[in-house]
């Protein structure tokens, strides 16, 4: 009997889905498919115009826009992985001028994050009254 109860007990801690963290999650390539513009409803974004990133877990990045713009630079989260800091530090393997990212505050939200789903939500103001608001661009794993 006893042997019996471990054995189950073993089947169901196995099962258990282990937690995935947050950078296991963005380290990714993601290609842009939509936006949602504050005020705004969405659209989809064509795929000559979508924003590729690439997430590595070092804290560099790449994104590509429009096949010929290639950007590379660095990312941390916040301290509770709930935004996210990006510095560019180049464009076409031209350097950019850029400030430590340890000293960048991380201002794009983090609204969802899946193995397969990622929406940034971006701060803004608009208008002559400078409304806060935010862009959410919606992100799809490539595969």
């Amino acid at each position: 009997m006893k042997c019996i109860l471990i054995a189950f007990a073993l089947i169901f801690i196995s099962d258990t889905p282990s937690k995935v963290s947050k950078t296991d999650l963005i380290c990714q390539k993601w290609i842009e498919v939509g936006l949602k513009v504050f005020g705004k409803e969405y659209r989809t974004v064509d795929k000559q115009s979508a924003e590729i990133l690439s997430f590595h877990k070092n804290g560099t990045l790449e994104k590509e826009l429009y096949g010929n713009l290639k950007f590379k630079g660095l990312w941390k989260f916040s301290n509770d992985s709930n935004k996210i800091a990006i510095e560019w530090t180049e464009l076409n393997a031209n350097p950019l001028r850029n400030t430590p990212i340890n000293k960048v505050k991380p201002t794009d939200s983090i609204l969802k994050l899946s193995a397969d789903t990622m929406i940034l939500g971006t701060l803004k103001q608009y208008g002559d009254l400078r409304i806060h608001g935010h862009d959410d661009r919606y992100f799809v794993k490539m595969r």
